[in-house]
């Protein structure tokens, strides 16, 4: 008894890249990106206290990136 190899030739589909959505996505990488930049130099100024001891300013700058946090994800969703 032999055994038969049945061969078919490969498929394969290139994915098509429209050029609006590949610039949508650079467009949400960038704006995300700025966003992160932006809580990270407001993080680090708490840190290093940039901002001074007024507990009012201090929570001010928090709630901002609490407020940036959530632009994030709503963004993404």
């Amino acid at each position: 008894m032999e055994h038969q190899q049945l061969s078919s030739a490969e498929i394969s589909f290139a994915p098509v890249h429209r050029d609006d959505t590949v610039r949508r996505i650079w467009k949400t990488t960038i704006i995300l990106s700025v966003i992160t930049l932006i809580e990270l130099a407001l993080g680090f100024g708490l840190a290093k206290d940039f901002f001074g001891e007024s507990h009012g300013w201090i929570l001010f700058i928090k709630g901002v990136i609490c407020i940036l946090s959530l632009a994030k994800a709503v963004y993404i969703v």
